[in-house]
């Protein structure tokens, strides 16, 4: 009975041996873990840098700031490292909310740290000018409005430039609700931007310099909107001649599209074009 004892005693002690070194031995390897994922994750080799930036081919009003922009407005820190798990995620909500993204489309990083960006960006189809002639803002074919920047930016001859293959929208109503980056918020804005991304690259070609807004209806709170008609628009030549658009009604279909008789009023403008050349040449109306 001793012996077995003493056997017992001997294998425990050597059971608790072997316990205590395979303890000591894993914190030893978590230690040295600790300290490499530490010394990795704030490793120049992966740190966030706007440098490190690949993006989808930019249009020319696309800031060449964009990733700074995007990597400042959402707080990126300077020791961001490349391995956070979350990072692509962050980047994809920190990219759609910059005013010029219209979609995040991929984002892919690979090591050590070179970032890849799949974006779809927003293209202007107007020049929206504010009540009273004091500015403008770009406006995309969705009614939201954009930075100024690329546009007001230069001398006068690329000022120039770069505005003339957009009509400008005149007779807005209103100022632009919310911030740069929001629907405008007056439907009459909307649809007139409607009819620019209807007319396309051919605006300039045609000689169109403008789209003018007739009539606009009341909007907020206390409008009573069955006394009040609808917008209504013209084209608008350099040397005044127009074309009366009238106006415009959303697909029943689909009410972000232009509905048929859209697509009939550009047609008759078409063969207008096709027998005159261009606006400014058009009988005056």
């Amino acid at each position: 009975m001793k012996r077995a004892a003493l056997f017992i005693s001997k294998m425990s002690r050597q059971l608790l041996f072997a316990i205590l070194t395979i303890v000591l031995c894993l914190g030893i390897w978590w230690g040295l873990w600790s300290i490499w994922k530490y010394s990795l994750l704030h490793s120049q080799e992966y740190r966030l840098k706007p440098g490190r930036f690949h993006l989808s081919e930019p249009p020319p009003w696309i800031p060449e700031t964009l990733v700074h922009d995007v990597l400042a407005t959402a707080k990126f820190g300077a020791k961001e490292s490349v391995l956070n798990k979350k990072l692509p995620e962050r980047l994809a909500v920190a990219f759609k909310a910059n005013p010029w993204v219209q979609k995040v489309r991929k984002i892919q990083i690979k090591y050590p740290a070179e970032v890849y960006v799949e974006l779809d960006y927003r293209s202007p189809v107007c020049l929206v000018e504010l009540p009273g002639g004091h500015g403008f803002y770009p406006v995309d074919a969705d009614g939201i409005f954009l930075p100024a920047d690329y546009f007001t930016q230069g001398t006068q001859e690329e000022k120039a430039e770069k505005m003339s293959p957009f009509p400008f929208v005149v007779g807005t109503p209103s100022n632009p609700i919310g911030s740069i980056g929001d629907p405008w918020g007056d439907s009459a804005v909307g649809k007139a931007a409607k009819i620019a991304a209807l007319l396309g690259t051919n605006a300039k070609n045609w000689g169109i310099v403008s789209i003018k807004i007739l009539t606009a209806p009341k909007e907020g709170p206390f409008a009573i909107s069955w006394n009040v008609p609808p917008p209504e628009f013209q084209l608008v030549a350099g040397n005044g001649h127009t074309f009366h658009w009238g106006t415009f009604e959303f697909s029943s279909e689909n009410p972000q599209m232009p509905g048929l008789k859209e697509e009939a009023k550009l047609e008759t403008f078409r063969k207008l074009i096709s027998v005159h050349g261009t606006l400014d040449q058009f009988p005056e109306q």
